[in-house]
């Protein structure tokens, strides 16, 4: 099986397109703003079984809002912790190894999913 994207009378499929992480951001630190697990769906209805975790960041040199999602059972940190916290709580992404790929295109503007492998949480 081939990484070629296929193009046909100039189209292509969204999902096809893989973009990486370093297109987009200047550094590998982000303020986490929550955490959030996510359920695995069986025939439609939500299971007791975690699939990933989502970080809710904000890049702190541009202050645009990311979410990541690491294919992982258990959170660096608990939102409880987060929610508690009197300074901002700093995590480690590796910017390099982010698939990034499309999942809606909307009024010219692209919605998109950040897989990374891992976070780090970073000590104050």
């Amino acid at each position: 099986m081939s990484n070629t994207i296929r193009m046909s009378d100039n189209k292509i499929k969204a999902k096809d397109l893989v973009l990486t992480g370093k297109d987009f951001f200047e550094s590998e630190d982000f303020v986490l703003r929550g955490v959030k697990a996510n359920f695995r769906y069986d025939g439609g209805k939500k299971t007791d079984v975690i699939d990933s975790i989502s970080y809710y960041c904000v890049d702190p040199l541009t202050f645009n809002s990311v979410t990541f999602k690491v294919n992982t059972t258990k959170p660096v940190i608990e939102q409880d912790t987060i929610d508690r916290a009197t300074e901002a709580i700093y995590i480690n992404v590796p910017i390099n190894e982010a698939i990034i790929k499309i999942y809606k295109m909307e009024f010219g503007f692209m919605s998109v999913s950040v897989n990374i492998p891992r976070v780090k949480l970073l000590e104050n």
